[in-house]
């Protein structure tokens, strides 16, 4: 089933990840070395966690922005998939 990223399909999932390609490149992440979170030092995408009813799209552009500092537009998003 396709995501919808204005909304319309979007409503049960729990998180959300990005694959950012940066030219022939895929960006990750080093996942924090902290007893408790799933995966501690792990290569991972990019994303996390759904705060309240936000949608996938607003979900994974948040955590982009808040992991990596980067402001992406939801019109940068060109796939997703539940």
């Amino acid at each position: 089933m396709s995501v919808s990223f204005d909304g319309g399909m979007d409503t049960d999932f729990h998180g959300a990840k990005l694959a950012l390609f940066i030219g022939d490149r895929l960006l990750t992440i080093l996942r924090d070395d902290k007893p408790g979170i799933p995966w501690p030092a792990h290569w991972d995408m990019p994303g996390g966690g759904r705060e309240g009813t936000e949608s996938g799209a607003a979900c994974v552009l948040r955590e982009v922005q808040e992991e990596l500092g980067l402001i992406l537009s939801e019109a940068t998003l060109s796939w997703g998939r539940i």
